[in-house]
């Protein structure tokens, strides 16, 4: 195998190799961006200067981007460094700390030295010329990204075994230590998986191999996709601390080297819903919308990918309940069960009684009761994946391209069913299809929106409607792309700071934003922070607020969790910070303190009036500096 290859030719040219116990180096900033600007020769070289001013008053200091080794070695022996030297050069001059990224995907390599296992003494000789050259100026490298998730690093690696990485980092760490003993090694982004914060799989096989005696920093790209930062991350990062500590690497620094939100208002939300509510046989501007919001079960549907603003249509009235008032509700509603597959497996019987009634559930990306949310003690709440255990239970199906053969792995394209429906002709899929296979006599699947893929076609959003032992309907949609997980600006903004506030308190030393400006061929949704213009998106002044009231070595700790969440922040100039902030919704509170209060400041840096004992609390944060202690009860009456 590939892995085997690299283990024994890392044995013959380092076997002799003794290594400095220098400490590494690592530059100071804890706010960072991805800026891609040296993928290859040409592209987006004209404007570096600009980028890295921008960078520089917005308070990021760092810059991860990719190395192209065919920008550097177009031919065999013919070196190129103009492009690279010129923007290590401006980053240097604009006091930008740039983090490389050595990958070795089809995309970067030279032809000349694909496949890499065959070619490791070239990739030697590249990494040695690469790091000698801009040691002065660089001291973080990052040995690939994502080997876990089957896109680039594993063609970069030949094949997705964690062994091939993890020789591919032993290789990478001892050659640039050998050139450079005050270098820093970065681990891989190891992507999230099944709503985590990282692959604790794929992390922890690395990890018993001796992974952590390979790089001096862990890295994770803990993407939120449907998940709010108040259920992901702290929980998430206290297991893995706990793995961490399992094989003795829990002080090894951790960052973030990936994180972000596609931004854009897709056009297809305002046509899609409508028509599923249609051939559901919904009038919405006679039917309440019922969205639960239960602090209890840590269980909210309403959220940024999926709510009442987004879905097309206006209803009657909007009303928020907990689990326990499920069995009340009137069938003639529409129950929005949100976008991660989870519910408290606790109120599974009320749930398939609201449907035998004849009450409707919307579901996206996922489906509903994918992972069961239960009580470890009675209080703390377990989720747990289940996939498609309580199917035939609610009449539902699904299968995937792991669970049913003729099923591609990914969908080349999608077609509307409807001619008023939208064309999602430009976007793919993963291989999950809507299934009929739990369906009873009498209730049908009305498909909405098909994947296909040469001869193939499934449909994977649609309308379940009952006309069995069940009289209502499930509105059930799988697309997982571009046009159904875009988020507003202003969104994005408002959870931005939230995010790395509970990363920072968790644990994380650096987080690296995904990404800094829109791509100028992007005329749809895309990453970034800014316009390709450099003009600032909400989201750019908010880590900007953020990062100035919390600067470096800022000493964080989340004080309260939840109505609402409080994180507390001892400064290096020794005042204290506070933000206060909602998961989701507002509301009003009452709030006491100790200590001068200096300022209060919105997310955006805007100074507010205050001079009252009442807060209203949204899911924006707000930050108060000077008082050491804040003490809020609700304002409600």
């Amino acid at each position: 195998m590939p892995y085997q290859r690299l283990l024994n030719i890392t044995g013959i040219l380092l076997g002799g190799i003794v290594l400095s116990g220098t400490e590494p180096t690592i530059p100071a900033g804890i706010y960072g961006t991805n800026i891609h600007m040296i993928d290859r020769v040409g592209e987006d070289m004209e404007d570096y200067q600009a980028v890295f001013a921008s960078m520089r008053a917005s308070g990021c200091l760092w810059g991860r981007s990719d190395n192209y080794w065919i920008t550097n070695e177009p031919q065999p022996g013919k070196w190129y460094f103009e492009e690279t030297d010129r923007f290590f050069r401006d980053a240097r001059q604009a006091g930008i700390t740039i983090l490389p990224i050595f990958t070795a995907a089809d995309l970067h390599l030279p032809a000349h030295y694909k496949p890499l296992s065959a070619h490791l003494s070239e990739y030697r000789a590249y990494l040695e010329k690469f790091v000698g050259r801009y040691r002065d100026s660089v001291k973080c490298w990052q040995i690939s990204n994502e080997p876990n998730s089957g896109g680039s690093s594993t063609r970069q690696l030949e094949c997705g075994d964690y062994r091939t990485y993890l020789n591919l980092l032993k290789f990478s760490y001892e050659t640039i230590k050998a050139t450079d003993p005050e270098a820093t090694v970065v681990h891989a982004g190891i992507i999230g998986t099944d709503n985590s914060v990282t692959d604790f799989g794929y992390l922890e096989r690395e990890l018993s191999e001796g992974m952590a005696n390979y790089c001096d920093v862990l890295s994770i790209h803990p993407y939120l996709e449907s998940n709010y930062p108040e259920e992901l991350y702290p929980a998430g990062l206290e297991k893995l601390r706990q793995l961490l500590k399992k094989y003795g690497a829990e002080h090894k620094p951790l960052w973030v080297t990936e994180l972000g939100d596609s931004i854009g208002t897709p056009p297809e939300w305002e046509k899609y819903y409508p028509v599923a509510f249609r051939e559901a046989g919904i009038d919405p501007a006679r039917t309440t919308l019922l969205v639960i919001e239960d602090p209890e079960w840590n269980f909210f549907t309403e959220g940024w990918m999926l709510n009442a603003e987004n879905l097309g249509v206006r209803f009657r009235t909007k009303c928020s309940i907990r689990m326990m008032e499920l069995a009340r509700q009137p069938a003639d509603t529409v129950l929005l069960l949100g976008t991660n597959g989870d519910f408290p497996i606790r109120f599974y019987p009320a749930l398939q009684d609201y449907l035998r009634r004849g009450g409707t559930i919307v579901s996206a990306w996922i489906m509903p009761l994918y992972f069961e949310l239960t009580k470890e003690n009675g209080k703390q709440v377990k989720r747990q994946k289940v996939e498609a255990r309580h199917m035939k239970g609610l009449h539902l199906g699904w299968e995937a391209f792991w669970t049913q053969k003729g099923i591609p792995g990914e969908f080349s394209r999608l077609r509307s069913a409807f001619p008023d429906m939208p064309d999602f002709s430009r976007y793919r899929m993963a291989g999950r299809i809507l299934s009929e296979k739990n369906l009873h006599p009498g209730d049908r699947l009305i498909p909405l929106i098909y994947a296909e893929d040469g001869g193939c076609q499934r449909p994977v959003a649609g309308v379940y409607r009952f006309n069995s032992e069940f009289k209502g309907n499930a509105i059930i949609n799988l697309c997982w792309g571009y046009p159904f997980k875009a988020r507003h600006a202003s969104d994005s903004a408002r959870t931005w700071p939230r995010s790395v506030l509970l990363l920072r308190a968790g644990g994380v030393d650096k987080v690296f934003t995904y990404k800094y400006r829109i791509h100028k061929n992007r005329t749809a949704q895309d990453y970034g922070l800014h316009n390709w213009n450099l003009k600032p998106l909400p989201g750019a002044q908010a880590l900007k607020t953020l990062f100035r009231l919390f600067p470096e070595k800022t000493r964080i700790d989340v004080v309260n969790r939840d109505r609402p969440w409080i994180a507390r922040g001892i400064r290096p100039d020794g005042k204290v910070v506070h933000a206060v902030w909602l998961r989701h919704g507002s509301a009003p509170f009452r709030l006491t303190f100790s200590g001068k209060l200096e300022s209060v400041t919105d997310y955006q840096g805007l100074p507010l009036d205050w001079n009252d004992d009442k807060l209203v609390v949204t899911d924006a944060p707000l930050y108060l500096l000077g008082p050491e202690t804040i003490t809020v009860k609700s304002a409600h009456k």
